[in-house]
């Protein structure tokens, strides 16, 4: 049985779920772009994602590319998909190692060498709760402008900021104590898991359907 086959009649198997009629269509007009599957089927990203995650447990090899998911049926992709999985892990691990440092050693007079991270900082220090990207710009003079590469930087020359994604506390943080700490380092975990899980399910795919 090929591919396309296996896949219909996975469809057929799933017939009565969002997950038969996504891998349906994915099987049958190939790589689409994440905003227009979810429009197709009236669904948010964030709804439609947690489907994909449930077909990859599943063992069906649905990846993302370029803002796009398709069906996998190349074991280098696969592959590769798996690498990054290792390199995003590694890259959570060490944000986290990061910010534990950054709050045991941060004073805020060493940071003040641009005007544009002084203002940035006493944004932070001055609001209680958490700043999405919009609400940081909309609160910057004109002439700056953040985006996540400049609070990534940040982070890595020492300043402790925290992201969220809780409801009514969502964004970046400035970390102060404790409290602050365990959420950011939480939210890093959250994603961290969400990293070994997917990648132990590519492990599973690349072994169940590639190397037999």
């Amino acid at each position: 049985m090929d591919n396309k086959e296996y896949y219909k009649n996975e469809c057929i198997n799933q017939k009565n779920d969002y997950r038969g009629l996504i891998l349906d269509y994915l099987n049958t007009h190939g790589e689409t772009q994440i905003a227009s599957l979810a429009k197709k089927f009236n669904i948010r990203v964030k709804a439609l994602k947690l489907i994909v995650k449930s077909l990859i447990e599943g063992g069906i090899p649905v990846l993302s590319k370029k803002g796009s998911y398709y069906i996998c049926n190349d074991k280098n992709d696969l592959i590769y998909s798996i690498d990054k999985q290792i390199e995003l892990e590694e890259k959570l691990l060490s944000k986290k190692e990061i910010l534990i440092k950054n709050f045991n050693s941060f004073k805020i007079d060493k940071f003040a060498t641009s005007n544009k991270v002084k203002t940035l900082l006493n944004m932070l220090i001055k609001n209680n709760t958490a700043m999405t990207m919009k609400d940081i710009n909309d609160n910057m003079p004109e002439e700056y402008f953040i985006d996540k590469t400049d609070i990534i930087d940040m982070i890595n020359k020492g300043i402790p900021i925290g992201s969220s994604d809780k409801p009514n506390f969502s964004g970046y943080f400035l970390i102060r104590n404790r409290d602050d700490l365990l959420l950011a380092t939480l939210s890093i975990d959250k994603r961290l898991n969400g990293v070994l899980n997917r990648k132990e399910n590519l492990m599973i795919i690349l072994k169940n359907k590639f190397n037999k």
